[in-house]
């Protein structure tokens, strides 16, 4: 956390009265000009500190706080605060660190300014306003960085990639030639985006020969890829991340793929060549999609399940082979018992004598 921070109550409740955030924030009592140099745990806040608290326990915890983010249905057993605590009320605790947190998220901090003196920058790539690029980092030909962008040390953009507006790359991150990247994306340090897709040709003699991946990749605004993810240029055309959705760590998206808007994949997931996700569904750790598979939208799929044919239909999925949950749910019970009613399945043919 940086030393620097430094934020107001009357931020907070200007949050409270943004019809933005209104619904999940509320400011209920405290001084706006009290002052917070941190968010932390309720064990750990101090008289500078802004908390969230959820349960009955963690309140206890709190006491020490300046200021306090309380589940609306704690308020319902009237706690007491002190007059000098700033007390704010949610209904949703997930989307209140997600109101606040960005007051305190110091992650500017950790780029330099400016070009640092070791990087390597093509003189034909273009640089917008306000650009920070850290130690060793290379921009190539005719690449575009946009205003606002932070490049992390070691970070490679290749000849003729275009990064958005206010985009954050970590360092250590490969951006392949050709690739865009919209606005507020922020991709997250040992992550590949438009390294070659994965397709071979195999001759009489059992040689298999390379197809060149001649496409691109494309992140439209406000995609985040976690650390160690892997997203290959296509074939031919290109291989798209719908607005807003979000990846993990160690996630991978082959060639050709199309992915939605708004869609949220947990660690360890992976999609095979040309399938297509729709919008605003959302994948489990461990979920693999197979290839020329097509999803619809609305559709959610529990941890490690497989997907091996077509889903339209919006709905909630799991296991593998692949079901609507509830059914999923009584398999894995069934499972449980197999062997004991295996035992009693061989009892019952020794009885009738249909064992021989």
């Amino acid at each position: 956390m940086s030393k620097n921070i430094l934020v107001k109550a009357s931020q907070l409740q200007e949050l409270s009265q943004n019809p933005s955030f209104s619904h999940f924030l509320r400011y209920i009592q405290g001084p706006p000009e009290a002052k917070f140099t941190s968010a932390n745990e309720p064990s750990l806040a101090t008289a500078e500190t802004l908390t969230f608290v959820s349960t009955p326990e963690l309140l206890e915890k709190a006491k020490s706080a300046g200021g306090i983010v309380v589940l609306e249905k704690l308020l319902t057993s009237s706690p007491s605060f002190a007059k000098h605590q700033v007390i704010l009320a949610t209904p949703n605790m997930s989307a209140a660190m997600a109101v606040c947190l960005p007051l305190f998220d110091a992650k500017k901090s950790r780029f330099g300014q400016g070009v640092h003196a070791t990087a390597q920058i093509h003189p034909t790539a273009k640089l917008g306003k306000n650009v920070a690029i850290d130690a060793f980092a290379v921009i190539g030909a005719d690449a575009h960085i946009g205003d606002h962008c932070l490049i992390g040390a070691h970070t490679v953009v290749e000849s003729g990639a275009k990064i958005g507006a206010s985009t954050i790359l970590h360092p250590h991150v490969f951006i392949g030639a050709s690739s865009e990247l919209g606005q507020s994306c922020e991709v997250h340090p040992h992550t590949s985006i438009g390294s070659d897709g994965f397709g071979f040709a195999q001759s009489p003699d059992g040689k298999r020969h390379k197809i060149p991946q001649l496409g691109k990749v494309i992140l439209e605004n406000f995609v985040e890829v976690g650390s160690g993810c892997a997203i290959d240029r296509a074939t031919l055309s290109e291989t798209r991340i719908g607005e807003g959705s979000k990846f993990d760590n160690h996630c991978h998206v082959a060639h050709n793929c199309t992915i939605g808007k708004h869609n949220v994949f947990a660690a360890g997931f992976m999609i095979a060549g040309s399938s297509q996700i729709g919008d605003g569904c959302s994948f489990g750790g461990g979920c693999v999609v197979a290839d020329h598979v097509k999803i619809g939208n609305q559709c959610h799929f529990g941890g490690l399940s497989g997907v091996h044919n077509d889903v339209l239909q919006p709905g909630v999925y799991a296991g593998y082979p692949l079901q609507p949950l509830k059914d999923n749910m009584r398999t894995m019970a069934n499972l449980v018992r197999l062997t004991e009613m295996r035992k009693q399945l061989a009892q019952v043919q020794k009885h009738l004598k249909l064992d021989k």
